[in-house]
């Protein structure tokens, strides 16, 4: 599960959370770009890989495929970023710096709350979602950052479409 951190409110566009401190440019800079974000966290464990890193879960792997883009639109300017965005299996013997992915499903009909028996409780029929993971290191988030500020910044004046 992840650490319960200080929050700052975002808002842009639809969109509206309270997020992480650290990550809360972040976030932000991502929705600017139009990408739709679901959860997030600045400090998470995965995997055993020693020390945190930062999860972002995104609805569906179009939007995933949208934040990666954005980050790596100018190969030349991100740098060793790219190959650990694209290509993070040549990192096996640091797994600190790698980026890592997961695809999963969960069932939105559960409720946040236990039935009186000890089972779940649940609103409604099955409602299965998709959700897409990133995990990257906290070292990366200056660089994405900028890299992200960049995108926008060049694509997305006067309500240019998100990247493809």
């Amino acid at each position: 599960m992840p650490d319960h951190h200080p929050t700052k409110r975002v808002h842009v566009g639809p969109w509206a959370a309270d997020i992480d401190v650290l990550i809360a440019p972040l976030i932000r800079d991502i929705w600017k770009a139009g990408i739709e974000t679901r959860q997030c966290c600045q400090s998470y464990a995965w995997l055993g890989v020693k020390g945190r890193r930062i999860w972002v879960q995104f609805p569906g792997s179009v939007e995933l495929a949208k934040f990666l883009n954005a980050v790596t639109h100018d190969r030349d300017a991100c740098g060793a970023l790219y190959y650990r965005v694209c290509w993070h299996w040549i990192l096996f013997d640091r797994p600190g710096r790698r980026w890592q992915y997961r695809i999963h499903y969960f069932d939105r009909s559960v409720a946040n709350e236990f039935n009186p028996d000890g089972g779940w409780a649940f609103e409604g029929p099955p409602d299965f979602v998709e959700g897409v993971d990133v995990f990257f290191p906290k070292s990366d988030l200056a660089l994405v950052l900028k890299e992200l500020r960049r995108y926008n910044r060049v694509y997305r004046r006067g309500g240019a479409p998100a990247v493809r």
